[in-house]
């Protein structure tokens, strides 16, 4: 037998359903899918799964919002120059790939920028254009054009697609696939 409880509802949410005898055979994720469709409003939440919890976090929109404006503030480090700021975020094993390679962990991932971007001039101005955003339990991903722009010289720009963790406010960045 399973037992779940779901925390943090609006006050309208319905209250959950007592486990039921038959639910010895459920399985994990049906248990999960049952525990969330009695909860069509809610913000934040923790279902308890055969004594496993699975956090389904703020509702999606605002897990999507929080990450694209975490993205944002990324760009805002990288403008001014902080590249130790930019990389603060990368997981210790954070993978990035471009089409020239792969690189391991957010101390290669600094020195990797390091080399390719020495000073300011050289990291131009970074934007971001969101084409598509997909939350998932304990995870956000968002796919972004970015854009270098530089006073005297043409843009560079490219797709981006960033793994997202959440960590306390703010978020981890553990893969980033950029091209």
């Amino acid at each position: 037998m399973f037992a779940y409880a779901l925390i943090g509802l609006v006050s309208s949410a319905a209250p959950a359903p007592a486990p039921a005898a038959s639910d010895a055979g459920v399985s994990d994720a049906d248990a999960l899918r049952a525990c969330l469709k009695t909860k069509a409003k809610t913000i934040e939440a923790a279902c308890v799964v055969k004594g496993a919890v699975v956090d389904t976090g703020p509702a999606e929109a605002t897990r999507i919002d929080a990450a694209k404006a975490f993205m944002t503030e990324q760009a805002s480090a990288w403008n001014k120059g902080d590249l130790e700021g930019f990389t603060a975020s990368y997981a210790d094993d954070a993978t990035f790939i471009t089409p020239t390679g792969l690189t391991k962990g957010r101390e290669q991932v600094l020195a990797r920028y390091k080399k390719r971007y020495p000073d300011k001039a050289a990291m131009g101005t970074l934007s971001f254009e969101f084409l598509d955003a997909r939350a998932a339990p304990g995870s956000v991903t968002v796919m972004a054009k970015w854009t270098l722009s530089y006073p005297n010289k043409p843009s560079a720009s490219g797709n981006t697609l960033v793994v997202l963790h959440p960590r306390g406010a703010s978020w981890l960045v553990v893969q980033d696939a950029s091209m």
